[in-house]
């Protein structure tokens, strides 16, 4: 069954990370772990943070962010559903091992308490072997 709740990409988003004139190149094991679980909104996250890692600048596969300013990047029908779907997301990438996160600082925001999140994906395009990395 198909997760009905809807995560949208807002302006902020579609103009930093998935930006209409870019493509990204999205490992089949992200699309399978996302559909099959019924979770589409799983390959949205992990889009989200692949274009955040700037690999072919960085030459890492890690990112961070606020976790406040991440949900930010995202609409839903309220801030409290749009943090509800991107950290079910994210956990759900990790038990599935296609990232890891590390929390390296907390602040208070509203009533919310913000993380600053290091993210090192997993599963992953390597373009000088051309293969997907994985942890199996």
């Amino acid at each position: 069954m198909l997760d009905t709740e809807e995560l949208m990409p807002n302006a902020k988003c579609l103009e930093l990370y998935l930006k209409r004139k870019a493509a990204l190149f999205m490992p089949y094991r992200i699309l399978e772990h996302s559909f099959t679980l019924g979770k589409p909104v799983d390959a949205l996250i992990y889009a989200v943070i692949s274009s955040a890692c700037m690999y072919p600048i960085t030459r890492k596969w890690m990112c961070e962010f606020w976790l406040a300013d991440f949900c930010n990047l995202f609409a839903s029908t309220s801030a409290s559903q749009s943090y509800r779907l991107v950290t079910s997301a994210i956990n759900r990438l990790m038990a599935h091992k296609h990232l890891t996160l590390k929390i390296l600082d907390k602040r208070s925001k509203s009533s919310l308490d913000d993380k600053l999140m290091k993210i090192s994906l997993i599963t992953h395009w390597m373009p000088q072997e051309k293969r997907v990395n994985t942890n199996d």
